[in-house]
């Protein structure tokens, strides 16, 4: 314990505490949402199934491959936001434990603007990062819900053509319906992904943490 103490910086193990806990914190609940979201995914896409294979099947693959290319495009973005929001916590933190401990110097040699300077831009790049991920959790929805509209004006079609008089209407109702409340689940699962990723580097502090410990 003395040794991870006496190889570790007092700003640095600071904002694991303060931070990086939150940090973590966040990542379990995303978990928790996660598996909700995973549970009503499943059972919808159990009744579509039971209603019409051949459209499940269809809207899956569809849904599917297109959050997986979002995900494995932006993946990178994600744990670079994570590591820029860390380092430039832990350098902010330092700055001000730095400049409170040797504060007299600061006053006596007019030191405030450039800690001022330095303060804003570990700040204005927090905020970019910080800003950054839930816009890249949010791109999907609307492409997404462009391409429901569109197959769901398919799935009219193709029902008309092959279901009863009757019986067309019944399952474009039932599909439109599953539509509804599966893209905001699907959606959930890629916002929750994209946060676990971008707190990975907190997590994975954290955990080095208490191996060390």
């Amino acid at each position: 314990v003395l040794g991870f103490h006496s190889a570790s910086n007092t700003a640095a193990l600071a904002v694991r505490v303060v931070h990086d806990f939150n940090r973590t914190v966040g990542v379990i609940y995303s978990g928790l949402t996660l598996c909700a979201s995973a549970v009503s995914i499943a059972m919808i896409t159990v009744a579509v199934i039971v209603v019409d294979p051949l459209v499940a099947l269809a809207a899956a693959t569809v849904l599917c491959a297109t959050y997986a290319i979002v995900y494995s495009l932006v993946r990178h973005r994600l744990v670079r936001n994570g590591t820029i929001t860390t380092r430039h916590w832990k350098s902010r933190a330092q700055l001000i434990a730095e400049s409170f401990a040797a504060i007299k110097d600061v006053i006596v040699h007019r030191a405030q603007p450039a800690m001022v300077e330095e303060m804003t831009r570990h700040s204005a790049a927090i905020a970019a990062a910080q800003a950054s991920t839930p816009a890249i959790a949010a791109s999907p929805k609307y492409v997404l819900e462009c391409i429901t509209a569109a197959g769901l004006v398919a799935a009219a079609l193709w029902l008309h053509g092959t279901a009863g008089a009757g019986r067309w209407l019944t399952h474009l109702a039932f599909l439109s319906f599953a539509a509804y409340r599966l893209l905001p689940a699907m959606q959930q699962v890629f916002a929750t992904l994209a946060g676990m990723q971008a707190e990975r580097v907190a997590f994975e502090g954290i955990l080095d943490g208490l191996r060390w410990g």
